[in-house]
């Protein structure tokens, strides 16, 4: 009798454990960890990918008014890359940045040179 009662938990526990593959299985306890495998060899390096788009306020053109001011801060404008123009000066640990706009202007650096920006953004001196 008491194998009979054996053998009905062992069928019980088989029809209410089963695998994905239709087969059965009775879970035990979890053994040690075993060790990790070498790693693989490296594979081939993929091809190189589409060059990126140029930047929106890049720096397209550097123009210096009148030319270098030796021994100063030299003033200078700056053309990015949509067209704006942006004059640049700095004195000591201060940097100073201003949109330039069509007009006539005199540098700030001590040349205090004349120079001019028409309406396509072109300047002279």
């Amino acid at each position: 009798m008491k194998t009979l009662a054996a053998i009905f938990t062992i069928a019980l526990l088989l029809a209410m454990t089963s695998c994905s593959d239709g087969g059965h299985f009775i879970e035990g306890p979890a053994g040690e960890q075993g060790t990790s495998g070498a790693d693989g060899q490296d594979g081939l390096d993929g091809s190189d990918g589409v060059d990126g788009q140029d930047g929106v306020n890049g720096i397209l053109e550097v123009i210096d008014p009148c030319g270098d001011f030796p021994g100063a801060k030299d003033e200078i404008l700056l053309r990015l890359y949509d067209g704006t123009l942006v004059a640049f000066y700095m004195e000591n640990h201060r940097r100073f940045l201003t949109i330039v706009t069509t007009g006539n202007y005199r540098t700030s650096d001590g040349q205090e040179c004349r120079f001019s920006v028409d309406d396509n953004l072109e300047v002279t001196w």
